[in-house]
């Protein structure tokens, strides 16, 4: 789905398109050791921490200077477990604070399945 501009980020908020796999991208059940050796322990993920950024804010005026968002639509993202889940025309989204994203992923294919 393309995403509709009707919808907005307002300030340091940014709206994430959840991807439907787990967090490693793998089916849930599976740890998941990155190329670095870091394992991803398959513990509670009944919420999705994956997605891809399709709405950012403007950020936030500190000291009268504005502080942009980091984030960027169409990156791909690892979040916090916490945000408000919504649902767009079908689709499930996370509304969060750009505080809540751990991570952008920019290797896709760092991710893969522990023996």
């Amino acid at each position: 789905m393309k995403f509709n501009n009707d919808y907005r980020a307002t300030g340091t908020n940014v709206l994430v398109k959840m991807d439907e796999n787990d967090v490693d991208g793998h089916e849930a059940g599976h740890d998941v050791r990155t190329q670095g050796g870091v394992s991803l322990v398959n513990s509670d993920r009944s919420k999705s921490q994956r997605g891809t950024v399709v709405a950012v804010g403007p950020g936030k005026v500190v000291e009268g200077e504005l502080m942009a968002v980091f984030a960027k639509v169409g990156e791909k993202v690892i979040l916090e477990r916490f945000g408000t889940d919504i649902v767009l025309e079908g689709e499930r989204y996370r509304n969060v604070d750009d505080r809540e994203i751990l991570a952008v992923i920019e290797d896709d294919t760092c991710f893969t399945p522990s023996q």
